[in-house]
């Protein structure tokens, strides 16, 4: 009897999702830098004496977290926001660099 090898389709995750594109990676690189907001946020609500500072902080928050997760949910070829520019900078630091200095050039005169 032969094996047969069956594909899996390119639109089933292999992993868990939260969302679809937002598995469990995603959701922690989003708690590490909402983790940081909250802290901000936190330290802006002890030292301000604003009256909107509760209004401020929550947008602050909702903004940083729609951010993340427009950030670092995967697009339907399996890469984000965040891989796209990770990869880019990649890319530029393994292009050579050439110093970019201008020759003086120097007229004479006609006479």
């Amino acid at each position: 009897m032969e094996k047969q090898k069956l594909s899996i389709p390119e639109n089933i995750p292999l992993q868990w999702e939260l969302l679809r594109g937002f598995g469990v990676k995603e959701l922690l690189r989003s708690a590490v830098v909402m983790a940081v907001v909250l802290v901000g946020v936190v330290l802006y609500c002890t030292i301000s004496d604003s009256p909107i500072k509760m209004l401020t902080a929550v947008a602050v928050v909702l903004f940083f977290g729609l951010s993340c997760g427009g950030l670092f949910t995967k697009q339907s070829y399996g890469l984000s926001m965040y891989d796209y520019v990770k990869y880019a900078i990649q890319f530029g630091r393994s292009q050579k660099q050439y110093d970019n200095v201008p020759e003086e050039l120097i007229y004479e005169e006609k006479r």
